[in-house]
């Protein structure tokens, strides 16, 4: 019986050599699989890399182009940009000299106005005096003249300053609209000053 463990034993051995066998037989199968695989991807990307290269080839003209079109699209806006700024820049001197001007002619106009005020105020005060005179005051003392001649006055110091190219506070001008308001809710007439 010394036999049976010598066969199992053989049979265990063949029965190695045949999973082994196998094994090997499937691990290059694998190989192969895979070696198949690595070319196919292989292919693939040289074919991607091809159509790469083709569309580079096909793509560089139309990039060229709309490059060179964008430089000279660039180039018009920032010579529009620069024609622009130098016709703001003659706005502004323009508006400056324009705005003088207006000053000017306010200031001229406030003189005007003032001289006309003056010569009105001063044909008054020449009426008060001779009305005073006929009342037997000294006009020096009226006091129509004496408000009249501190008019005078104040008118002759906004024409002095009209003149000298500024323009006055117009504090009188404020005041009297304040009086005139003032009069105006209450309905009268406001005699003097305030």
């Amino acid at each position: 019986m010394n036999w049976i463990p010598d066969l199992v034993a053989g049979l265990r051995d063949i029965a190695i050599i045949v999973f082994l066998g196998y094994g090997l037989k499937l691990i290059k199968q694998q190989n192969e699989l895979l070696e198949r695989e690595k070319a196919l991807k292989q292919s693939e990307i040289d074919v991607h890399r091809a159509n790469i290269e083709r569309l580079k080839v096909l793509q560089a003209p139309a990039i060229a182009r709309d490059l060179e079109q964008m430089t000279r699209a660039a180039e018009h806006y920032a010579q529009k940009k620069k024609e622009l700024e130098e016709r703001v820049k003659a706005l502004a001197i323009e508006s400056q000299g324009m705005q003088g001007m207006v000053d000017m002619s306010n200031i001229v106009g406030i003189a005007a106005g003032s001289l006309e005020a003056w010569a009105l105020v001063s044909r008054t005060r020449r009426w008060a005096s001779g009305l005073a005179a006929l009342s037997g005051k000294p006009p020096d003392e009226d006091t129509i003249t004496i408000m009249l001649d501190e008019n005078l006055a104040a008118i002759s110091e906004v024409i002095d300053k009209a003149l000298e190219g500024q323009k006055p506070e117009l504090e009188h001008w404020k005041a009297w609209i304040a009086e005139k308001r003032a009069t105006d809710s209450v309905g009268g007439h406001l005699i003097g000053p305030a």
